[in-house]
């Protein structure tokens, strides 16, 4: 009996164009290794030139060439083939496409004009179909609408009826027909209130080739300059490329854990709190200690998240804070404007603001946050959702010296300096990852900003203020699986000092 053995490569880019994220980034990365790797780079090389000649999609096509960037993460050695063979195999050119040949062959000239393809101008008689505003915040990140709709307040391009007509100029060739479908599987909750994270069916992918296409339409007009123009699309690159390179590391031994229990779940809760009273007096005596962090603590009946957030504190009076006001001004109006020249990568500067403008006045507390949420505004990291959930996070910038932080991986770290100075050490971790979540529920994983305590020493003498944490604990429970949970939250202070001082 003859046996019919399946090409393994054919196996991967099948998944490789799965819709669910978490497959895609494994498949790319497998066939990375495999590019990375002299026994298998030459049949790997050929079956990614074949499978670019076969797309029909911009995005799926441009996400082929992460396949070479990733390899190249791996093995700075690697050869790649000529970008003039590279281009000629691009059966879908676009300008994702562009951006990302202009990082795999730098100051090699690649020209964007060769990528400006579109559908040209749509006919008067065009109508937009209602299911393209229908479904377009459904099947993509409400990103692309806020772009979209901004470039379109403008006044000076039709960019949501060009991506309109895109749309349905593609679904025609594709003869895939517009429907609720893709969503109604994909996207919805299935019966214990679970749905799948960032999953991009087909229809995912027209829109967001068409999208790319409307830009092209607007740049090839001189609507856009190169600055823009890479920045709108980078939005549709699945993944940062410098984040990409930190891989998440193992839950760390010192993460509060809780307990498994017979008793009811507050019995949890106390012996969660233990473990945090633990951990904030082990921060005393550690170089590097703890300025912000999140994450997930267990799963039994019920699900815990704990949150610290550090701050330097001084208390003007007898009346404490409402601690869930403090949580809420850190997460809410605590972010830093970031300077990123490559909006395909997490590096670059963060700007320095005024501490007075920083400060926060809560009862009788006055603070300053120690750390600020990094909001990359470039492209979110579809293949890596978490990190969406949970942020990078930065040291505030003017708590050493009035100079600009910078920012970049290094040493499987992002690490941010103040000049010379190592300020922070920002790095995530996942705790049994999968591809389906319940709401309201956070992901399983967890991030950690640490700082040297020299410096945070140093502040809080200089400011004569006190270095304390304040933490909130979300427990979200539910009594069968078929309900939807609820949530409480329990905030506490860690280090807080009560010493009335004089106001300066």
């Amino acid at each position: 009996m003859r046996r019919y053995t399946r090409d393994p490569f054919d196996a991967l880019f099948t998944q490789f164009t799965w819709p669910l994220s978490l497959v895609r980034e494994r498949a790319c990365s497998t066939i990375a290794e495999l590019v990375a790797d002299p026994a298998s780079r030459t049949c790997a090389l050929t079956h990614l030139l074949s499978w670019l000649k076969e797309q029909d999609l911009e995005s799926i096509e441009a996400n082929g060439l992460l396949i070479l960037l990733r390899a190249q993460s791996l093995n700075s050695s690697v050869p790649l083939p000529e970008v003039s063979t590279l281009s000629n195999h691009l059966s879908r050119p676009s300008v994702l496409s562009w951006l990302l040949i202009e990082e795999l062959y730098p100051g090699k000239g690649y020209p964007l004009e060769d990528s400006l393809h579109h559908s040209g101008e749509p006919s008067p008689s065009f109508v937009v179909s209602p299911l393209f505003h229908q479904q377009r915040e459904n099947l993509l990140p409400p990103i692309y609408s806020y772009m979209a709709e901004t470039i379109e307040g403008r006044g000076h391009f039709p960019f949501v009826r060009q991506w309109a007509y895109e749309w349905d100029q593609m679904a025609g060739h594709l003869e895939v027909a517009p429907s609720t479908k893709a969503f109604d599987y994909w996207l919805t909750k299935t019966s214990d209130g679970e749905h799948y994270v960032a999953s991009d069916p087909i229809m995912s992918e027209v829109y967001r080739s068409a999208y790319l296409r409307a830009l092209a339409r607007m740049a090839d007009l001189g609507g856009l300059t190169r600055t823009d123009l890479s920045f709108l699309t980078a939005l549709a690159c699945p993944v940062d490329l410098d984040l990409w390179q930190l891989r998440p590391s193992a839950r760390p031994p010192w993460w509060p854990q809780g307990k498994t229990t017979t008793s009811e779940f507050d019995s949890s809760i106390g012996i969660i709190w233990d473990q945090m009273a633990d951990l904030w007096t082990q921060q005393q005596n550690t170089e590097w200690t703890l300025a912000e962090a999140s994450g997930f603590i267990r799963r039994d009946t019920s699900v815990y998240e704990m949150e610290i957030l550090g701050v330097f504190q001084k208390c003007l009076g007898p009346e404490e804070p409402k601690l869930t006001d403090v949580v809420d001004w850190y997460h809410n109006k605590n972010a830093v404007s970031l300077h990123c020249p490559n909006p395909l990568r997490c590096r670059g500067t963060a700007e320095t603001q005024p501490l007075g403008r920083l400060a926060h006045e809560s009862g009788d507390w006055t603070m300053i946050p120690a750390a600020q949420s990094a909001h990359i505004a470039g492209n979110p990291p579809r293949w890596q959702s978490w990190r969406i959930s949970r942020h990078v996070w930065l040291p505030t910038p003017g708590i050493v010296t009035s100079d600009a932080v910078t920012f970049g991986l290094d040493n499987d770290r992002i690490i941010a300096r103040f000049g010379d100075i190592e300020a922070g050490r920002w790095f995530d971790w996942t705790d049994g990852l999968s591809d389906r979540i319940a709401e309201p529920l956070p992901p399983p994983s967890g991030q950690a900003l640490q700082m040297p305590r020299r410096l945070i020493a140093n502040f809080a003498k200089e400011t004569n203020s006190t270095f304390c944490w304040i933490c909130r604990l979300t427990v979200y429970y539910r009594k069968q699986t078929y309900e939807e949970y609820s949530e409480y939250t329990d905030c506490r202070a860690f280090g807080a000092s009560h010493v009335i001082k004089p106001r300066d």
